[in-house]
């Protein structure tokens, strides 16, 4: 039994909880999460395959993709293609950022025929003092809201032979991640290459 106190009338309390019912509404839900792995036997656990949910965030993409990645190789030809893809079907422009970008030029160009768009390539190159210095981030974002961070390489082994691990966040904070790049690239820690260079 609800008991009212002197002056506070139940029409109020009941109006009060549908005010706080729909405040619940206008809140934005939290980030979607979803673990996703690279395994080369049957995990035994409800996961995705990070080549599964790489294609599946580039063939959703409507405006961006960026790629961030220390190796790219011949066995990511299938993810290659899916982006190079989306560039020309559907206009998604495609930004790649990678560890001495110059030295894995010849998968691009492979997919990049000269009648496509180029992607914009954004290398980090080798720093005189200290050889071993990398941009070993492992990153894929679209539309600045869906984002996978994972430790797979794009290549084969990455992608279908070696265990990786990764999360897959959509969220609009994951536009932070471009600001990061750009910010590099202001700061002169990225380079631009051309891909006929």
């Amino acid at each position: 039994m609800i008991r009212s106190k002197p002056g506070v009338k139940i029409s109020d309390v009941s109006t009060a909880l549908e005010a706080i019912a729909a405040g619940k509404v206008l809140v934005p839900p939290g980030p979607d999460i979803e673990v996703v792995c690279t395994a080369p036997f049957g995990v035994g656990v409800p996961v995705r395959t990070t080549f599964a949910t790489s294609m599946d965030m580039i063939r959703c993409a409507k405006r961006e993709i960026l790629v961030v990645g220390y190796l790219f190789t011949e066995g990511a030809r299938d993810v290659l293609q899916e982006l190079c893809d989306a560039d020309r079907e559907r206009g998604v422009a495609v930004t790649f950022v990678g560890n001495r970008l110059r030295e894995h030029l010849q998968i691009f160009r492979s997919v990049w025929t000269p009648e496509t768009r180029r992607p914009r390539l954004l290398s980090r190159e080798a720093d005189p003092n200290d050889t071993m210095a990398a941009m070993h981030a492992k990153l894929l974002v679209c539309d600045r809201c869906d984002a996978l961070v994972t430790s797979a390489n794009l290549s084969s082994h990455g992608l279908h032979r070696n265990i990786e691990i990764g999360v897959r966040v959509r969220s609009p904070s994951m536009s932070i991640y471009v600001e990061l790049i750009d910010k590099m690239v202001f700061g002169g820690e990225l380079q631009p290459i051309e891909l006929d260079s």
